[in-house]
């Protein structure tokens, strides 16, 4: 006979896969995995999106953790190289009823708040060791991502030893990351938030590099 979490892992699949081939977009997920073999950043957002919803629609606008859980592992059973094969579940990136994040918890808060959330990225910092009043423009980077893509990103990076990936998701995560350089009460906690500039080799060091 089969085991319990084996049944359970194949019903959630079976779940996501049926959610998938109903609603409109979600097809165009299926296909993508079908023929590549993986989820784009694009395909993966719009999976998120699909499903999300239809939680929404099935239980409102504060789904049960089991629910999202669920949801989470019929992900990863049903596309594979989407898991995490370095975390407990495998599936906690998609969503971590412990901590409440990952990619499914974060959409749902945005549906919850009703309106889209707008980054406000300050244009100017105070210059470091300067007048107070003094400010500095900070550089412009080109398809910098807004805070939930951010967390999304962050997640990724977290959960990936591609170093393509990670140096993408550093990139686009530049102004994000100078807000917290520059805000005195979370200055402090940007090595943890972004713990791939300590074991990933480059990132830090990549400018003075280049400028070489």
């Amino acid at each position: 006979m089969r085991s319990d979490a084996a049944m359970e892992s194949s019903s959630a699949r079976d779940l996501i896969k049926g959610i998938l081939e109903a609603k409109p977009g979600g097809s165009t997920v299926l296909q993508e995995y079908d023929e590549t073999g993986t989820l784009s950043d694009s395909r993966r957002r719009q999976m998120v999106n699909v499903l999300t919803a239809h939680m929404v629609e099935s239980e409102g606008r504060v789904p049960q953790r089991v629910t999202k859980e669920n949801y989470a592992l019929g992900i990863v059973t049903l596309f594979p190289s989407s898991g995490d094969p370095f975390s407990s579940k495998g599936y906690e990136h998609f969503y971590d009823g412990q901590s409440g994040s990952g990619f499914l918890a974060w959409r749902l808060k945005t549906i919850q708040r009703k309106t889209k959330f707008i980054f406000k990225e300050p244009k100017t910092q105070t210059a470091v060791g300067g007048d107070p009043e003094q400010q500095r423009d900070l550089p412009q980077i080109d398809d910098q991502l807004d805070e939930r893509h951010c967390e999304e990103a962050i997640s990724l990076m977290n959960h990936t030893n591609d170093k393509r990936v990670i140096f993408q998701k550093m990139k686009e995560t530049f102004e994000y990351r100078q807000c917290l350089i520059h805000n005195p009460d979370r200055s402090h906690t940007v090595l943890s938030v972004f713990p791939r500039l300590l074991d990933t080799k480059g990132l830090v060091h990549s400018s003075k590099c280049s400028s070489k």
